[in-house]
């Protein structure tokens, strides 16, 4: 069976392990709030749908392990603005619809895309994960 789970990117980065599709994996797991209004601007309404968990390895009370393999990776980036005023202007919020998604073999822990010049920022990955044994 397989599960959606969103990896971000700074959790890899401060303490996870890189990973590849074929790859079997443990990772802590949280169930996804569907409602937060961080994912359907992110994601669109398709992918969030699908979308059944968080990778989470920051939580004091570590979450249940998931085992799995990785079937397909996606990197996740987006343009990110402030919202308008009143809103605190220096606080980035994902602009509506502007999530793009590239299937890869493997992750690049450091992909950054500052600088670069159409605005995009890199958030992490989606994984197909097959938790089917």
């Amino acid at each position: 069976m397989s599960r959606l789970v969103y990896v971000a990117s700074w959790h890899i980065q401060c303490c996870g392990e890189e990973f590849a599709v074929g790859d079997r994996v443990e990772w802590p797991v949280l169930p996804v709030d569907r409602a937060d209004p961080f994912w359907e601007p992110l994601l669109g309404p398709d992918l969030t749908a699908r979308l059944w968990g968080t990778y989470e390895g920051h939580e004091e009370e570590r979450p249940p392990g998931v085992s799995g393999t990785v079937r397909g990776i996606r990197t996740v980036v987006c343009r990110m603005a402030p919202l308008p005023p009143p809103a605190d202007q220096r606080e980035l919020h994902v602009v509506p619809g502007t999530g793009r998604f590239e299937s890869i073999d493997a992750i690049d822990t450091w992909l950054d895309l500052h600088g670069d010049p159409s605005g995009l920022h890199f958030t992490g990955w989606l994984v197909d994960l097959d938790v089917s044994g």
